[in-house]
């Protein structure tokens, strides 16, 4: 039975011979790519998020030469921001956990 299913669903996309979702790549998926990338980016986000961690060293740049208004001003969108990453990380993560334990 397993091994009819698996050749049932375990097929590349165009050399299926229908549209299905397939299931049983989904533990793959979750276990070998989206956890460990999760669990990288809260230990340190700006090594896997090279763009907007380069964007936000751009801001700070800019402040250290702005005007002091300009420069408390980007200094707060900067930690803001930093903030916010750090919650939609811990958050992704944490939903992430959630179906992580499902196939545990």
């Amino acid at each position: 039975f397993f091994n009819a299913h698996e050749n049932f669903h375990n097929r590349p996309g165009e050399l299926c011979q229908h549209a299905t979702f397939k299931t049983l790549e989904l533990p793959f998926e979750l276990l070998d790519h989206s956890y460990p990338f999760w669990t990288a980016c809260c230990e340190d986000w700006t090594k896997h998020l090279v763009l907007t961690s380069r964007y936000l060293d751009s801001l700070e740049s800019e402040a250290e030469t702005a005007d002091d208004e300009d420069k408390k001003r980007l200094q707060n969108i900067v930690k803001l921001k930093k903030e916010q990453i750090d919650a939609g990380v811990k958050a992704g993560s944490d939903e992430l956990l959630k179906l992580v334990d499902m196939f545990d």
